[in-house]
């Protein structure tokens, strides 16, 4: 890397984590592959959202905590969950719809659904405990 470019990047970085600092988001390392190009056009912003949000996914019966990819638009049933979030491509059961809720604040990557309607945010090293289920079980 030139003087000039390496500047210029530490001048981005710099530009990035103040904007980061700002909303309250926390810096997450650029992603790549086919993760980044779950997001409409590889474009995803990070966003902190706070304890008490509510998050939803198409799952099997028997998941025992939520996914990384969590949408932001309510679902009802496996047809809409799919237009939304286009999850058929990545083998995602649709047996249940559910609702999770942040039981404290996250940062997360946040973007458009490639190839849906819908927008989702990508967990970073998520834990269970940071969630609470919101949807009924046990049928």
């Amino acid at each position: 890397m030139f003087p000039d470019q390496r500047e210029a990047a530490e001048q981005l970085a710099a530009r990035q984590a103040a904007a980061a600092a700002e909303t309250g988001a926390a810096a997450l390392p650029k992603l790549t592959g086919s993760i980044a190009e779950s997001f409409e056009g590889s474009s995803y912003s990070t966003r902190t959202f706070k304890a008490g949000t509510e998050f939803y996914r198409a799952e099997g019966w028997g998941a025992s905590a939520p996914g990384r990819f969590l949408g932001t638009d309510a679902v009802s049933t496996g047809a809409e969950a799919e237009a939304a979030y286009n999850i058929a491509m990545w083998g995602n059961p649709t047996q249940v719809m559910r609702t999770y809720q942040l039981t404290e604040d996250v940062t997360m990557y946040y973007g458009r659904v490639a190839g849906g309607e819908g927008n989702q945010a990508l967990l970073v090293g998520s834990t269970p405990a940071q969630f609470s289920d919101k949807s009924p079980r046990g049928r």
